[in-house]
């Protein structure tokens, strides 16, 4: 007996050419190889057998429980269904066959590294309790991960997907980061739900009195460490990932989904901006930033603070291009505003404390001209203009309301055009 904690056992079913295994519960390590075989534990009772089937075709396990599964080379077709498992591994292996995990619960970790799908990868309703990081995975064939549900963040980090990969009903709890993938062949996301998800944050200018190489070489190894070992998603990965998704669903015609992406990549693309104004030590190792970075760092602020600006009112406005009805709440809400202090810009009119609802009934045919962004200076009528007085502040306000209603305007209208 070896000292190989896995102790190999051969298994054969020379009736079927098959090896079946129902209600299996395994209580030490399974490792599956191609030369091997298989080793197993029922109720405590060790079986083994010699002897070694040339023409077995399948593997299939149905309803088992398993410790640890470690899957190594396979040139034959292996199927877990209706299986929980609490630990399961794949290093710098290929899977000739036809690998299929229908309906299975994976309550540990779930590592697969350097492992080739020459054949189809299926994954069908499957829980995954933990983080899931596919390094450098080829999926060659057709991979399927329909009506999964992921608890955790799911990277696909340096993985290929050559042929097809269909997320059919994919459940992200989490996070998703498709950013590093390599994409080949065509990629399905019908009916995918993703939230928005917490990403990490890499300040750029870590480290940053450090030599220029030094701290371009600090900044990656933060960011391989992540993506690469601790499951997590940079900022960056996930602002790609929506755009990648937004860009396929737009390659399929599919623009009402696409809306959902766009809006959400604009949501993270804002809170990166968020997170990058948050104040940072001026003094590091007691040295002082020169003035040349103070002047670049408050330029950079300053633009971070204008693309916050317009991310926010583009989320006002039509909530990133999903909702026509706030574009029109928008519009007649700045219309109003705008309006209201533009009148009180005349001499006719002071602020109270109280609506006079005759005042507003009077105004409104002159409010329903104010919305129309080419009305005229003088849309108050000539009577109105010639008896009272206005103060430099109605041409601010009328100037200011026609950009605005002119810009919920433009909003109303793309976000009808998720319906074209």
């Amino acid at each position: 007996m070896s000292d190989d904690p896995f102790k190999i056992w051969h298994v054969q079913d020379p009736i079927f050419e098959q090896s079946t295994f129902w209600g299996y519960k395994f209580s030490c390590p399974v490792k599956l190889t191609k030369s091997e075989g298989i080793n197993y534990s029922k109720r405590g009772e060790s079986k083994i057998t010699d002897e070694v089937h040339d023409h077995i075709e399948e593997i299939f396990f149905d309803d088992c429980e398993f410790e640890i599964v470690v899957m190594e080379d396979q040139d034959v077709n292996v199927t877990f269904r209706d299986c929980k498992i609490d630990s399961f591994e794949s290093y710098d292996s290929v899977m000739k066959g036809k690998i299929r995990f229908r309906n299975c619960h994976f309550k540990g970790r779930f590592i697969l590294e350097n492992t080739t799908f020459e054949d189809l990868a299926d994954f069908w309703r499957c829980t995954f309790d933990e983080s899931v990081t596919f390094f450098k995975t080829d999926f060659l064939g057709t991979t399927v991960f329909s009506a999964s549900t992921f608890s955790e963040n799911v990277l696909f980090t340096y993985s290929l997907i050559e042929k097809y990969i269909i997320f059919r009903g994919t459940i992200f709890n989490k996070g998703l980061d498709l950013s590093t993938a390599i994409f080949p062949g065509e990629v399905s996301f019908f009916d995918m739900r993703i939230r928005t998800f917490k990403a990490l944050y890499i300040e750029p200018r870590i480290g940053r009195f450090l030599p220029k190489e030094q701290r371009a070489k600090k900044y990656e190894e933060i960011y391989d460490d992540a993506i690469t070992k601790k499951s997590e998603i940079p900022i960056e990965n996930k602002i790609e990932t929506l755009r990648i998704i937004k860009q396929r669903l737009e390659g399929q015609q599919n623009k009402i989904a696409s809306i959902q992406y766009n809006a959400l990549e604009k949501r993270a693309h804002h809170n990166r901006k968020f997170v990058s104004l948050l104040p940072r030590i001026a003094i590091e190792k007691g040295i002082l930033p020169t003035i040349s970075r103070n002047l670049h760092a408050f330029y950079r602020w300053i633009s971070s603070v204008f693309e916050i600006i317009l991310l926010s009112l583009n989320w006002l406005s039509n909530g990133h291009g999903k909702s026509y009805s706030r574009g029109v709440i928008f519009t007649l809400s700045v219309g109003i505003l705008t309006f209201y202090f533009l009148m009180l810009s005349t001499s006719k009119y002071e602020y109270a404390p109280y609506i006079n609802w005759d005042i507003v009934s009077e105004n409104i045919p002159l409010y329903a001209q104010f919305l129309l962004p080419t009305h005229k200076f003088d849309f108050l009528g000539e009577s109105f203009m010639s008896k009272t007085t206005l103060s430099n502040w109605y041409y601010l306000w009328d100037i200011l309301g026609r950009i605005f209603i002119g810009y919920g305007i433009y909003q109303t209208v793309q976000a009808f055009r998720k319906f074209k």
